[in-house]
């Protein structure tokens, strides 16, 4: 008769495998944990991105319903490039190179943003009377100091009334 004999010296052999395992577990876990906080801070990253990107693409286009609802150029506007804003600082056409803290012309999503026009160049309109012109501005939103876009507006004013 065979009888099968178990080595006394492999009782701990379970507990070992067991720990083993769950030592494994832990650091799966704790990876898994580490790549979600990294993949949260990425989407939450992108979620502020693109929101300040809208905002700056809003003020642009607000400096750019302000320039269209002049009758005439507006004044303040040069060949030099001086700013106009609409109500940065708190006042009308304020004339500003930089915008400092606390300026902005609005907030949009608790995003501040600002937005100026500096003319580029007007010349006769073609196929147009005399009297008529027109105007290049370069019109800048910008939200947050962290997103900025740019772009040419064209209006053509009559002049020679």
């Amino acid at each position: 008769m065979n009888s099968c004999r178990i080595d006394q010296n492999e009782e701990g052999f379970v507990l070992v495998a067991a720990m083993l395992a769950l030592l494994v577990l832990v650091v799966m876990g704790t990876a898994a944990l580490t790549i979600t906080n990294v993949e949260l801070n990425i989407a939450g990253n992108t979620r502020e991105a693109i929101q300040e990107f809208y905002v700056a693409e809003s003020s642009w286009q607000q400096g750019a319903n302000w320039l269209i609802g002049f009758a005439k150029p507006p004044a303040k506007l040069n060949s030099s490039g001086s700013l106009v804003r609409n109500f940065g600082a708190g006042a009308a056409d304020v004339l500003n190179e930089t915008f400092p803290a606390g300026t902005a012309d609005g907030s949009l999503g608790g995003v501040p943003y600002w937005y100026r026009a500096a003319k580029l160049d007007d010349h006769a309109t073609q196929g147009s009377g005399k009297d008529y012109r027109d105007f290049y501005y370069t019109v800048t939103g910008n939200a947050d100091g962290e997103q900025q876009i740019d772009t040419v507006v064209r209006k053509v004013y009559k002049v020679g009334y």
